[in-house]
């Protein structure tokens, strides 16, 4: 989303009517983490509470790890934005470097 912004020129049509950038990029982070948070909520009910994955685990410290995975694309998305000018081109890069980690972990 933030490159299909920069792509449609939206960032500089908001920065042309009076938005400052620090303005910009705080709306990004909270939509990042508003949704990063239901995600991680949902995800920690399903792997914890239905189907107790993490039995022994502290739940916040899943929860903070979770967090930070989507903390970890949110600042791939922001690199990305720098980058590409396309939104496909960066959706592609961003799934070759995440497959890439992937594989690397395994």
């Amino acid at each position: 989303d933030v490159v299909a912004e920069k792509e449609t020129k939206m960032k500089v049509m908001q920065e042309i009517n009076g938005l400052r950038t620090s303005w910009y990029w705080l709306s990004w982070f909270l939509y990042f983490l508003i949704c990063g948070s239901i995600c991680s909520c949902v995800t920690l009910i399903l792997t914890a509470g239905v189907s107790q994955v993490f039995g022994n685990s502290n739940l916040f410290l899943v929860f903070a790890i979770f967090m930070l995975s989507y903390a970890q694309i949110f600042a791939v998305a922001c690199c990305l934005s720098i980058v590409c000018d396309r939104a496909d081109t960066a959706g592609r890069i961003a799934q070759m470097a995440f497959n890439g980690l992937m594989i690397a972990s395994a």
